[in-house]
């Protein structure tokens, strides 16, 4: 009886302290609340859509091709063709004061040539001497012909050459003062008028253009009367000229 007495002593005081250890916080066990140390949660972060993708073109249909650009058409946009009025103003020949030169062709323009009629009038003042004038008018029709050597890329730009021979008549008035009292005569001739030359245009629109042309000029005399006597007046007209001139073309 004392014997088991001593072992249910001895049992007791062994459970007693290893109730008496204290509880470790550790692995499974969360720590109190308000507790230093302790960190709240994270919250997730939130992953926005990627972008939609650029809508591509549906490929052509297989044997499709993507029509070409029309060509440009350089060869008359510049400039109209059709009817053509061209009016010229020249300055005189080389040893010859000129009064007034002037000419208006008529005739048709195309594409690299003008062809037509011009019709000139010149007013003309010779001195030979100090005491010695004549006044000569000129009255010409020459059929003429221009052909157009380069042109631009846009057609508004020409070069052309030039050439005419035409008929003409003249009628000259003499004064000679070197004699008293001073006497005059009136004459009167037949002649061939000629010209070869080079010009430029400028077309500020498709029938409209302004040009300068020049070259040589000259009259071959036919026939001639003075005081109603042939065959007694020398003429000789020739030398550079230099004219403005003004182009219309009445077309498309």
């Amino acid at each position: 009886m004392r014997r088991t007495s001593m072992v249910v002593a001895t049992l007791v005081l062994i459970a007693v302290p290893a109730a008496a250890q204290p509880v470790q916080p550790g692995a499974g066990t969360p720590p109190p609340a308000g507790e230093a140390g302790a960190q709240p949660a994270a919250e997730p972060e939130l992953e926005l859509p990627p972008p939609p993708p650029s809508p591509t073109p549906p490929p052509p249909p297989v044997g499709q091709e993507l029509a070409a650009e029309p060509a440009l058409d350089t060869a008359s946009q510049g400039a109209a063709e059709g009817f053509a009025l061209q009016a010229t103003l020249a300055t005189g020949l080389a040893s010859i004061s000129t009064l007034f030169s002037s000419g208006m062709l008529v005739g048709y323009r195309s594409d690299r040539l003008l062809i037509g009629a011009r019709v000139g009038l010149d007013v003309l003042s010779i001195s030979p001497d100090s005491s010695e004038t004549e006044t000569i008018t000129l009255f010409s029709v020459s059929p003429t012909l221009e052909y157009y050597l380069w042109k631009s890329r846009d057609g508004r730009v020409a070069l052309d050459l030039l050439g005419s021979i035409g008929l003409g008549w003249a009628g000259i008035s003499s004064e000679n003062r070197a004699v008293m009292p001073p006497s005059s005569s009136d004459s009167s001739a037949l002649f061939l008028p000629l010209a070869v030359g080079i010009g430029m245009d400028c077309f500020i629109h498709r029938n409209f253009a302004f040009g300068l042309e020049g070259g040589y000029q000259g009259a071959v005399l036919l026939s001639s009367q003075t005081n109603g006597r042939s065959g007694e007046l020398s003429l000789s007209l020739h030398g550079l000229y230099g004219a403005f001139r003004m182009t219309a073309v009445v077309g498309d």
